[in-house]
This record gives C-alpha cells, structure tokens and sequence, in this order.
C-alpha cells in the first residue's frame, strides 16, 4: 500500500472541532484500526491518534512499519520513521486536518456531508422504502473529473455515498455503519470505503474507531511530538 494512500485514508477522517463537545475541547486520542485489500491482498493496521485543538494531528501506527505521521490544518505533513530517524515532508490541501468526515459528523453536517459546503448543488430527491436518496452535481471547477455524488439517509442518518465520474461510473462507495454517539452527535463507529480503478480492479478500505477519549481523560506524550531535531529530511522543509 503506497504511504501517500496511508495518510490520505487516515487524515481522511480525523478533523475534529471543539464547538460541538458540551467542553471546550482541547485535545482527543483514539485507537483507530484499519484494514485494506488491495490487488488480492490484504493489510491490517492498529494504530492511534492524537488530535489538539489547535489543528494538530498525530497519528501513530506500528504496522506494516512504525511510522508517526503529524500534519495541521493547513496540510502541512511529516512523517517520521523512529527506526531510521528519517522524516519526509508534504504539503496538500486534501491531508489538512480539517478537510475530514471526523469533523463534519461533530459539526452535525449529516444532512448532505459537506457537499454544498464544496460547491455541489441538490438535482433530485427521492424516498424508496424508507431511505432518502439525493443527488448531487459537483461545481463547475470539478465537472471534468467527477459526476453525480449519490447520499442515502436512513432514519436521518447517512449510510451510504457514491461518486461517479464525468463518463457516469461508480469510482467510489462508502457506507457508513454501528452509529454511536459521541460528543451529543451520532458518529459511525465504522466507516467502509470501496475505490475503483475499474471494473475489475478496487481497493477496499475499512476503519473502525474505539476507545475515544478527550481532554482530562486523553494524556499521552505524543500529543507534543515533533520531529527530532538530528532526523534526516528526506524532502525539502517548508
């Protein structure tokens, strides 16, 4: 599994902020397990997060290799591999800690997932045997590359995204499954996500979060990691 899939899958979902928690909240750590098949392989990976109100995010995971990956609200990202003292370096929008399903689900954006947030527009709605289904087309800027989003509700809640591309094909699913509630918002404990390369070719992505907690009750020393200062960069620093 390329790195860049790695970081993209678990920044993916990690966004929090502290506006929806009863307290101001200052920081939250979670065990996050995650598993991939990919070209009829399969990897399975437990690792934990530590997020900080000032939009840090730290994610530590020990398989397949040890690896602590650190990125902010800007997507800015490092990722340190303690056996080599090695780091590298990104920058891209889509890893900010802030452009994730984690922080629209405590944001209560359950009704369209943030999709009008980015610019689509509701074409249609429709109710088949107790779900709702919508349909949404992206903004201008994205309609050479991506096609009708497709959202089904299921009791107020979302359980299910499609998005297809420009030619009307599937390239991605998402189900989201076993809600619980988590600072006065319903968040999916399990969040199941299929990518097509092509008809014949798809990863499929799972990550099941446990064992949330925040402020008092979240201590841990990697809340203040930075990279050594002796670490080889493998990539220029911004």
């Amino acid at each position: 599994m390329k790195i860049t899939t790695f970081i993209i899958f678990i920044a993916g979902y990690l966004g929090i902020s502290g506006l929806m928690f009863s307290d101001p909240l200052e920081r939250l750590s979670s065990e996050v397990t995650s598993r991939y098949w990919e070209a009829g392989q399969s990897y399975e990976s437990s690792s934990h997060i530590y997020y900080k109100l000032d939009g840090t995010l730290i994610v530590h995971t020990d398989e397949p290799e040890e690896m602590i990956v650190k990125t902010n609200q800007h997507g800015e990202v490092y990722i340190y591999y303690p056996n080599e003292n090695e780091a590298e370096y990104q920058q891209n929008a889509q890893l900010s800690s802030e452009s994730t399903q984690f922080f629209i689900f405590l944001q209560g954006m359950t009704e369209d997932l943030g999709l009008r947030t980015v610019g689509y527009e509701l074409r249609d709605t429709e109710f088949d045997d107790g779900y709702q289904v919508t349909y949404w087309d992206p903004p201008a800027q994205m309609r050479g590359e991506f096609g009708t989003t497709k959202l089904v509700h299921q009791d107020y809640l979302p359980v299910y995204l499609s998005v297809e591309d420009e030619e009307g094909e599937v390239r991605q699913r998402t189900y989201f499954h076993d809600y619980t509630e988590l600072a006065d918002q319903d968040f999916p404990g399990s969040i199941t996500t299929i990518e097509y390369e092509s008809p014949q070719d798809s990863t499929v992505m799972q990550t099941m979060f446990s064992d949330i907690r925040y402020n008092e009750a979240a201590e841990h020393e990697l809340f203040d990691f930075s990279v050594p200062d002796d670490a080889t960069i493998r990539s220029e620093e911004p």
